[in-house]
């Protein structure tokens, strides 16, 4: 049977959260009624998550793990690999994120009446709701205008880690990222612009939890990153 659902999930130490994640989410996808996968990636985690994934006695769930931390980016094009439903969601493992919105986000990207090729969660959706601390919000704002400037995307929110894409999307876009890091989001989205997919924002409830592997310091990387995206950006336009 082809299953209508992968959710790809990347994991690095998350053992104090990721029994409960894939939980909710396992939960989640039961209550659409369609065939569905969850796809854990562990990303050469250093604590007990994996033992504890492989606890999880759940025919949906399968573990992929990586030789090593090979970051974010890297983690769920793994997964992506193993993924066979025609929509692919991808999803922190963290808990930051209600998970519960996938089920909003697959009625949006199937829906007959609206052209969709990506459904992406947006922490400034005016239906969001959002629990983010100060220092946060403002690096937040700094990188949205950074983007807009640089690559001019109407997207509002390039980053909240949960997404779902028409399986065809990925294919055609994941062979050109080249980001392993937290600025795999921001790249694959700017590919998907330029081949004209259609992409929409949706509201997310997010809690943002201190403990997320998601940390200021890696500001600078990130920085590094779009500044590498943008200048790919410039050579796939100019060979058009």
């Amino acid at each position: 049977m082809s299953l209508a659902i992968s959710v790809v999930m990347p994991a690095f130490n998350e053992s104090r959260t990721i029994i409960e994640s894939v939980s909710r989410c396992l939960e989640t996808l039961e209550s659409l009624y369609v065939p569905y996968e969850v796809i854990v990636v562990d990303d050469g985690s250093e604590d007990n998550t994996v033992d504890l994934l492989d606890s999880i006695e759940n025919h949906h769930l399968r573990v992929v793990k990586n030789f090593g931390n090979l970051g974010k980016g890297a983690s769920i094009i793994n997964g992506w690999k193993e993924a066979s439903g025609e929509y692919v969601c991808f999803l922190d493992a963290d808990l930051d994120i209600d998970c519960r919105g996938i089920s909003h986000f697959y009625s949006r990207i199937t829906a007959v009446d609206l052209p969709v090729d990506i459904v992406i969660g947006s922490k400034t959706h005016k239906d969001s709701s959002v629990s983010y601390p100060f220092g946060r919000r403002v690096q937040s704002q700094i990188f949205k205008l950074i983007v807009r400037i640089l690559f001019g995307l109407t997207i509002q929110d390039t980053q909240t880690g949960l997404k779902m894409f028409k399986q065809k999307v990925l294919q055609d876009c994941l062979p050109y990222v080249r980001t392993d890091g937290f600025a795999f989001d921001l790249e694959l989205l700017v590919i998907a612009h330029e081949k004209d997919f259609i992409v929409i924002e949706e509201p997310v409830n997010v809690n943002f939890d201190f403990t997320s592997s998601v940390k200021l310091s890696s500001a600078l990387t990130m920085a590094l990153d779009v500044i590498k995206i943008k200048k790919k950006s410039i050579m796939r336009n100019a060979k058009r």
